[in-house]
C-alpha cells in the first residue's frame, strides 16, 4: 500500500491484476514451450504439472488451515469476501515514516 500509495481496496485491486498477469504468463509459457523431443517433453510436462498443482494446493491450504481465516475459510474461499481486522489487531507493527 505504501509503495504504490494505495488504500486497502486499491492494494487488493493491484494484487488481483498482478496475480492475473503472473498466472497468464505462466499459462502462455506452458502453451508455447518448445519441443525437446518426446522423452524430455514428457518429463517437462510432469514437472510443470507439479508446479501448477503446488500453487493450487497452496491456495486450498490457505483456506483450510485456519491460519488466515480461522473457521471462516470455506466461506471466504467460496465468496472471496472477508472482513479485515482493525489496524494493529493483527500483531504486526506499522512502520513509521
Amino acid at each position: 500500500m505504501q509503495e504504490q500509495n494505495l488504500d486497502v481496496q486499491g492494494a487488493v485491486n493491484w494484487l488481483e491484476r498482478y496475480a492475473a498477469g503472473v498466472r497468464g504468463a505462466f499459462l502462455d509459457n506452458v502453451a508455447n514451450m518448445p519441443s525437446r523431443g518426446t522423452e524430455v517433453d514428457s518429463r517437462v510436462k510432469v514437472y510443470v504439472n507439479g508446479l501448477a498443482q503446488w500453487v493450487r494446493g497452496n491456495d486450498d491450504w490457505t483456506f483450510e488451515s485456519g491460519r488466515y481465516f480461522g473457521d471462516k475459510g470455506a466461506e471466504v474461499q467460496k465468496t472471496r469476501v472477508m472482513s479485515l481486522l482493525p489496524l494493529g489487531a493483527s500483531g504486526f507493527v506499522k512502520k513509521s515514516a
